[in-house]
């Protein structure tokens, strides 16, 4: 055991000086039970191999640097040990920031998608109420659309609330025959706007 170390000890002095035959049999000495021990963490053979080659890499430009403490296999287990937290660390974050780009992505798309279909269905609601006759439709507008209530209007055009109401009833009919032509179209919603009271 005392050789062992000693012989890390030179491996390592002699490292530090840039010795690049001292860097290879610490290679050579550590390469495999590095490998198994980080294939053991990551799972993947093509991702142990990575850190593996990016650890020694690592070990070589930081030779200089290098402070152990305890044994070289240690410390070079150790430093193995922090690489794949790191890279788990990353995937982590990487795998929340996609998560949160779908999401945004599919918020953006969903809103994209509402505001079409309200577009439509507003340009359909339009096109039925084009087919009233025109004394008609003025009196759905101000009813259903602009919020007046039936005698505001009555007032307005001086009839009686009894007309506006009549007016209504007909421009609800035409206006339900006319839509529930059109397949696809979100018929409850627009019912829904135009069915609120206001009297």
């Amino acid at each position: 055991m005392k050789t062992a170390v000693a012989n890390d000890s030179e491996l390592l002095v002699a490292l530090k000086q840039g010795d690049h035959r001292a860097f290879h049999q610490i290679y050579d000495l550590y390469k495999i039970e590095l490998g198994l021990r980080i294939l053991r963490m990551v799972r993947s053979s093509e991702l142990a191999e990575e850190l593996l080659q990016d650890l020694f890499l690592r070990l070589w430009n930081s030779r200089d640097r290098i402070n152990i403490e305890t044994s070289l296999r240690a410390y070079l287990y150790q430093v193995a040990k922090n690489m794949v937290i790191d890279l788990m660390r990353r995937a982590t974050r990487e795998q929340q920031i996609y998560s949160q780009i779908i999401a945004a992505s599919t918020e953006l798309y969903e809103h994209v998608e509402q505001a079409l279909f309200q577009k439509e269905n507003h340009a359909m609601l339009q096109r039925a109420i084009d087919q009233l006759p025109p004394q008609r439709r003025k009196i759905f507008v101000h009813c259903k659309l602009e919020g007046m209530s039936y005698k505001e209007v009555a007032e307005l055009y001086q009839v009686s609330t009894t007309t506006v109401n009549d007016h209504i009833q007909k421009s609800m009919h035409t206006i339900r025959e006319y839509l529930l032509k059109r397949p696809g179209l979100q018929l409850s919603i627009i019912l829904g706007i135009i069915l609120g009271s206001n009297r």
